[in-house]
């Protein structure tokens, strides 16, 4: 695990294996934006996690389920201080101890070593809480799509197992994607039928971005 800040409050953790990228952030990802009422907003232990996600069948998918993660410095301040955490939550803890200003909003995002589609995509939700010129801009720019598509967007992550909570958020996100087939997959909308409002997301993403990476 290595991190570095993206910005001054942006904090990026990359991850060698799948693996140490989801026991390190699975709970704190659960706790911000679970679709699941028993965990979105609790300090649930690991056993708890497990007894909603696990099926009755044995079926468990989570640890293949996600590339990456994202939460905001106050839930994290929150849930830290209500649970007991396991060794790769205290390095992460760590981590951000070490090189965000604890006192000031910040941003945590997490993804795999040399994956930079997934780390654009988490940036995507860091901007989107931090910047308030960006998720105007980006709220503004998903007005102009039509009712149907933004409902369409909605039904297919509700059904991915998102919250309704980062609809907008994740939107943007996926928007900013360079494969067709994401967007398609996540979102259910076809890139093609809306190339310009989509390049649009990724215009105002890179121009975003690249005053953070300077």
């Amino acid at each position: 695990m290595r991190s570095k800040l993206i910005g001054s409050q942006i904090l990026f953790v990359e991850c060698e294996t799948t693996k140490e990228l989801v026991l390190s952030f699975f709970r704190t990802q659960e706790c911000y934006e679970s679709p699941h009422k028993k965990l979105r907003g609790h300090a649930f232990s690991i056993e708890e996690f497990l007894e909603v996600l696990v099926q009755d069948d044995g079926t468990f998918t989570y640890f293949t389920d996600w590339a990456g993660f994202n939460f905001p410095g106050d839930v994290y301040k929150k849930w830290i201080a209500n649970i007991v955490p396991t060794k790769r939550e205290i390095l992460v803890f760590r981590e951000i101890q070490e090189k965000v200003d604890y006192n000031r909003p910040f941003y945590v995002i997490a993804a795999l070593k040399n994956d930079s589609a997934t780390l654009d995509h988490e940036l995507c939700h860091a901007l989107f809480f931090l910047d308030k010129d960006y998720r105007k801009k980006v709220l503004k720019l998903i007005e102009e799509l039509p009712e149907k598509v933004r409902q369409k967007a909605k039904k297919t992550l509700l059904s991915r197992g998102y919250d309704s909570s980062v609809v907008p958020d994740e939107i943007a996100a996926y928007f900013q994607d360079k494969e067709e087939s994401v967007i398609l997959e996540n979102l259910g909308i076809d890139p093609k039928k809306h190339a310009k409002v989509i390049k649009k997301f990724r215009d105002l993403f890179e121009d975003t971005a690249k005053t953070l990476r300077k």
